[in-house]
């Protein structure tokens, strides 16, 4: 179950930055104190952000408005984690994610937006 874990938090990782990278708007921030990932869109016009983040031993996924910052119980429950580690170097965006079992799962990600000199 530990290796299963490990790539289906990989996975979730890899493919919500990919669709985040495509829009050119994935960043790190921090929540209450937390790292989160975030990634913003534009829909009809307005601008959407997709919070990624721990709380409560969950990773945890919150999308609403781009002005609105979540409230860290209210977002969407995508796996088991204990927490999130975000650092980022120019183009390049390592997530580390504690799981509950005591493992870690690291993701080395280069941002395509970011080569393009866009923030």
């Amino acid at each position: 179950a530990e290796a299963g874990e490990k790539r289906t938090c990989r996975q979730y990782l890899n493919r919500r930055v990919w669709q985040g990278d495509m829009q050119g708007a994935v960043y790190a921030a921090s929540l209450k104190g937390k790292d989160a990932l975030v990634l913003t869109e534009m829909i009809d016009g307005e601008s959407y952000s997709t919070w990624i983040y721990c709380s409560g031993g969950r990773l945890r996924e919150y999308f609403a408005e781009s002005s609105a910052e979540p409230d860290l119980e209210a977002g969407v429950e995508v796996m088991e984690a204990k927490e999130l580690y975000i650092d980022t170097d120019g183009n390049l965006l390592t997530i580390r994610t504690d799981l509950t079992d005591g493992t870690q799962v690291c993701v080395d990600i280069c941002l395509r937006s970011m080569e393009e000199g866009t923030e």
